[in-house]
C-alpha cells in the first residue's frame, strides 16, 4: 500500500526540530564542563590559555538553548519549503505493509 506525504505542519516540524537539536546537545554538556574545569585549573596555575578554555565552556554549555531556537527555526522554514515543493511536484512516496 503507497502513500504520499503531502503536507507538513510547520510548527510540529520545528517543535521535533528543535527539540531534537537541543538533546544531542545535552549530550556534549560533560565536554563543556571539561573544558570550563581545565581552564579554572589552567588559570589558577597562572596560564593566561584558559581563558579561552572558559570561554569555549560556557559557550559549550549554553549550546542546548541554542541548538534549540536554531532547530525550530530550520525546522519550520523546511516544512514551508517541503510543503512548497511538494504541492508543486509531489511529496515523499513510501510503502506501508499492515503490522500483525
Amino acid at each position: 500500500m503507497k502513500h504520499e506525504l503531502k503536507n507538513v505542519n510547520p510548527l510540529a516540524a520545528g517543535k521535533v526540530m528543535g527539540l531534537l537539536y537541543a538533546a544531542m546537545m545535552v549530550l556534549f554538556l560533560p565536554f563543556c564542563l571539561l573544558f570550563i574545569v581545565i581552564g579554572i585549573i589552567s588559570v589558577a596555575k597562572g596560564s593566561k590559555d584558559g581563558y579561552g578554555m572558559i570561554g569555549m565552556g560556557v559557550f559549550f554549555f549554553f549550546s542546548p538553548l541554542i541548538y534549540g531556537v536554531l532547530g525550530f527555526i530550520c525546522g519550520l522554514i523546511g516544512a514551508l519549503i517541503y510543503n512548497l515543493i511538494a504541492g508543486k511536484f509531489g511529496g515523499l512516496v513510501f510503502e506501508t505493509t499492515p503490522k500483525e
